[in-house]
């Protein structure tokens, strides 16, 4: 990704989170709080898919990337909003209690550590391309491209 496109992507990222975090309450008082939670969910996956599909249809076109991105973390910054509001943050309080505290920590340390074991024990268990396995198809390659 040239340094352009990185700049547009990392802009329109911030602002997809800043509108997120922005308009998260009035989403819940016209739509409410499950849809607005199916919303959250649903965003991430949007923009991911529009970002694949760019990747494939028009991949030197940073519009797409771009747009993708931002649908990309408005759903993500809904989704953090959501997260802290289910611990019980309060951003008008000037100290947030203990069972506050350690939900975002539970949030921000504990479920993604969850995930990367997760993500771990599927690339053990289940990612074939190391090892001898993975010389003997590099042989096999070496020669199918030499014949």
């Amino acid at each position: 990704m040239n340094y352009i496109l990185q700049k547009y992507h990392r802009s329109v990222s911030n602002v997809g989170l800043l509108l997120a975090y922005n308009l998260c309450m009035q989403i819940v008082k016209k739509l409410g709080r499950e849809k607005m939670f199916a919303m959250a969910c649903a965003f991430p996956i949007i923009g991911l898919i529009i970002i694949a599909i760019a990747g494939f249809v028009a991949p030197t076109n940073p519009v797409f990337v771009i747009i993708g991105a931002g649908i990309l973390k408005f759903g993500s910054g809904l989704l953090t909003v959501v997260g802290l509001a289910m611990v019980g943050y309060n951003a008008s309080l000037p100290q947030q209690s203990a069972a506050t505290l350690n939900g975002i920590r539970i949030i921000m340390i504990v479920i993604p550590m969850i995930f990367a074991v997760i993500s771990y024990l599927i690339y053990a268990k289940a990612y074939k391309l190391k090892g001898d396995y993975l010389d003997n198809m590099t042989k096999e390659l070496n020669v199918i491209h030499e014949a």
